[in-house]
Parts: C-alpha cells; sequence; structure tokens
C-alpha cells in the first residue's frame, strides 16, 4: 500500500502479539530508510509513525524485536559501514516510538 504513495518499503516484522508491524521504509523525498511502527487498530492498521527516537541522517534497517517488546534490534548503515552496517540493540519503552 506505501509503495503506490512513494516509499520504498522492506524488512518488515510482526510484534509477538501481532498488533504492530516494524519495518524499514524510506518515505517520499527522504534521502535514506528509518524505522517506522504500524499498529493495529481494531480490525484495520493505523497510520505508520517514524520511531523518532533512533531516527538518523544514515540508514536503520532489519529491524527486530523481542517477545517482550521491551529491545529493538536492528541495523545502522552508514558511509563507512556501507557494506555490513552495524548492528544496534536499544531498550525501549512502551511509548518509546513517540
Amino acid at each position: 500500500m506505501l509503495e503506490n504513495q512513494g516509499w520504498s518499503v522492506q524488512h518488515s516484522v510482526m510484534s509477538w502479539d501481532s498488533l504492530s508491524v516494524y519495518f524499514s521504509a524510506k518515505a517520499p523525498q527522504a534521502k535514506s530508510y528509518d524505522l517506522y511502527i504500524v499498529r493495529a487498530n481494531g480490525w484495520r492498521w493505523g497510520e505508520p509513525e517514524k520511531i523518532t527516537s533512533i531516527s538518523t541522517d544514515e540508514d536503520e534497517l532489519w529491524p527486530s524485536i523481542s517477545s517482550d517488546e521491551s529491545m529493538l534490534f536492528y541495523v545502522h548503515r552508514t558511509p563507512a559501514t556501507q557494506e555490513k552496517g552495524s548492528f544496534v540493540k536499544t531498550r525501549i519503552w512502551r511509548d518509546w516510538y513517540r
């Protein structure tokens, strides 16, 4: 759906409770990939929300989430690490994505 709106979406993962999807995407006009979350809202999915607390000017890719959603794992790719990137782990809280 977002691809039809000019987004480039990749590397999605669903939370253990199936109520959230984390993904890496490049929004229209953006220069890099960022991580986003979209949550179930009844029978529909809400709007994607950028995880601004970890967003940089470089790429954030390949998200993975712990079963209790307290830890987010992802790859941070900079020009210096273009081929492989650096693995990052960050502690998150219930409202961490705002």
